[in-house]
């Protein structure tokens, strides 16, 4: 899944959140952070955790089997 910036660099985390949404919606099977959408050399080990532990949150809290 592609990782939504703020105007400063940021990670957005709203964006991140709404993104997130639409694809537990669409029933993915799988997602993929910082996989090819090039933004991986340009976050920091631990922007990825707080991302990684971003995510999991939500789909703990969802319906979904991921």
């Amino acid at each position: 899944m592609a990782t939504p910036f703020d105007e400063k660099g940021a990670i957005d985390y709203p964006s991140l959140e709404r993104l997130l949404a639409k694809l537990l919606e669409a029933k993915v099977n799988n997602l993929v952070l910082f996989g090819t959408t090039g933004e991986s050399p340009t976050i920091s080990p631990s922007e990825k955790r707080e991302a990684i532990d971003f995510v999991k949150k939500r789909i703990k809290g969802s319906s979904t089997n991921l």
